[in-house]
């Protein structure tokens, strides 16, 4: 009978501390927080010729990767109110091949080059779209990260509207003009829920 109750008051506390959130991390902690896969808040995955790879942003986040070593309080505050009505993510396209740069992926002719780059610039944001419980969002935020083929991959940064009702999203990219067809990223909401906030002292 006391064995049994040792295991049982294990098992509890073992699920008392799964459920656990913590409230704060250091600017460092959180950058690997968000980064880690096990949080739920990046996935990739490689579908091709082309790795893909989808990132929930929180804004304290984002507020850290535009100053890094500089964040103050005052900075962060300020960010939180000017970003907050809207949720970001970043989508990465790389290239499976390291030997290939993955503005050449498909292309037959230098025009297929600067198809792309129209594309990506241009037209790519209407083939994006977050569900999030039975609503369909359209990506209002979007900025194409160029880089000039100095990096091995390229960013898009995206922003939809926050939904009356917060629930799991799916983040849909609807490819089909590089040759992807659609893909789907998928976020819980207790990952969601669950994200710490930088803790500067």
């Amino acid at each position: 009978m006391i064995r049994q109750l040792i295991t049982i008051s294990i098992i509890a506390a073992i699920l008392v501390l799964q459920g656990c959130k913590v409230e704060s991390l250091s600017p460092e902690e959180l950058a690997g927080y968000v980064n880690n896969r096990e949080n739920g808040l990046t996935q990739s995955r490689k579908i091709g010729p082309y790795i893909l790879e989808a990132q929930y942003k929180p804004v304290d986040f984002i507020s850290l990767l535009e100053k890094e070593n500089d964040l103050t309080e005052s900075y962060l505050n300020k960010r939180r109110k000017e970003l907050k009505g809207l949720q970001y993510y970043k989508l990465r396209l790389a290239s499976a091949d390291p030997h290939q740069r993955v503005m050449d992926i498909g292309n037959y002719s230098e025009q297929d080059y600067y198809n792309k780059i129209y594309y990506f610039g241009l037209e790519m944001q209407q083939d994006i779209k977050l569900l999030e419980s039975d609503d369909t969002l359209k990506c209002v935020l979007f900025h194409f990260e160029r880089n000039y083929d100095l990096a091995p991959y390229v960013d898009f940064n995206l922003g939809f509207e926050k939904n009356t009702a917060p629930g799991d999203r799916e983040l849909i990219l609807m490819a089909h003009k590089i040759g992807l067809g659609t893909v789907k990223f998928r976020f819980k909401a207790a990952a969601i829920h669950n994200i710490p906030t930088i803790k500067l002292n």
